[in-house]
């Protein structure tokens, strides 16, 4: 990984932490292990597929993923912040080559307005899309516009709110070619007493005009945290099922995803830590424009 000193490194069991020779920073990193899982049925092993790290005020500093089947790094991003925001992040593959970066913007109360992206093209980096957001004077936003290259208008997203100024419809409207063949998301989302999210019921209508609805329900522990999710399809049989664990402090312990059979799908456990370590220097590919 490019212009790191001392690189922080995951396996499925342990972290190794290479000398650094530079001042050490205290750094909180959140680990995702993932369960092997053969025939619907995990086994004892697991293996980490993600790596994130924090600085010490929380703000993010690089995300490594790691592949399932050969668990080396797949792809890397590192993030550049100011003033507490992420003012861009940068995609790299495992041999530091430039997949792609995003620069954002934000308004006077610090609420994101943008996001464009870039990819190197004749050894220049060129937009190759963006996403602007519009919002109510309350910062909420309703109109989500997402672009392609030459500012063509790939799709655009309205929401509507409740009283409370909890989302309670999201429309998508994609232009032309349609991403996996739809032409629309429509989202129609119902809270309980306690205002916590409890059923999302989405119409998706295809290329071809016929319709596919989709109806997640959400049910929470005792303390107010996601406890477990349901999706059906069409004919309200049960599709997917998820499941949601924590710690004592509230923090994700695990996540289960099973069919509608229960074969085991995924099975995710989240490990936090903090480290002293040296997190090195990075330089901003806009910092070469």
């Amino acid at each position: 990984m490019r212009n790191t000193p001392a690189i922080l490194l995951a396996s499925a069991c342990f972290i190794l932490l290479l000398p650094a020779t530079a001042q050490t920073d205290s750094v909180r990193i959140h680990l995702t292990l993932s369960r092997e899982i053969i025939n619907g049925r995990p086994t004892t092993k697991n293996f980490t597929i993600r790596q994130k790290t924090f600085d010490s005020e929380m703000r993010p500093v690089r995300d490594i993923y790691f592949d399932p089947v050969t668990h080396q790094i797949s792809n890397y991003i590192v993030f550049f912040t100011d003033d507490g925001k992420v003012v861009s992040e940068e995609h790299f593959s495992p041999d530091d080559s430039l997949l792609y970066a995003e620069k954002y913007e934000y308004n006077s109360v610090g609420a994101k307005i943008s996001g464009t992206r870039f990819e190197k093209k004749a050894g220049e980096l060129a937009v190759t899309g963006k996403k602007t957001i519009d919002y109510t004077q309350d910062t909420l936003p309703v109109k989500i516009t997402e672009y392609g290259p030459g500012k063509k208008n790939r799709s655009q997203t309205t929401i509507s709110y409740n009283n409370d100024h909890l989302p309670v419809m999201r429309y998508t409207k994609y232009k032309k070619q349609y991403p996996n063949g739809v032409r629309s998301v429509s989202e129609n989302i119902t809270y309980n007493s306690k205002n916590q999210k409890s059923v999302i019921e989405e119409i998706r209508i295809m290329a071809d005009k016929s319709q596919v609805t989709e109806k997640d329900t959400f049910n929470y522990n005792a303390k107010g945290l996601l406890h477990e999710k349901k999706v059906y399809t069409n004919s309200g049989e049960l599709m997917l099922k998820y499941a949601y664990g924590y710690y004592p402090g509230g923090s994700l312990s695990y996540f289960s995803e099973t069919d509608n059979a229960g074969k085991q799908l995924k099975l995710y456990s989240y490990i936090y830590e903090i480290r002293n370590i040296d997190l090195g220097s990075y330089k901003s590919v806009f910092s070469e424009e």
